[in-house]
């Protein structure tokens, strides 16, 4: 579970870097990487969301099972 946590800070600061240096290097370029960016960090939410349901119900019923 500490590796999600540390993955869900760590990709969204790797990509606010890779924007800022495609920002520098291709001004011209970067219209949407925003958008790709805002799409990442939601669909992280979301995964995260589900990982942390599916691991609450594999607690609730391991305890049951054993």
């Amino acid at each position: 579970m500490l590796a999600v946590i540390i993955l869900s800070v760590a990709v969204p600061a790797l990509v606010g870097v890779g924007y800022q240096a495609l920002r520098k290097w291709y001004p011209h370029r970067i219209a949407d990487v925003r958008g790709i960016a805002l799409q990442t960090v939601i669909i992280i939410v979301v995964l995260l969301a589900i990982a942390g349901a599916v691991a609450g119900v594999l607690i609730t019923r391991g305890g049951e099972a054993a």
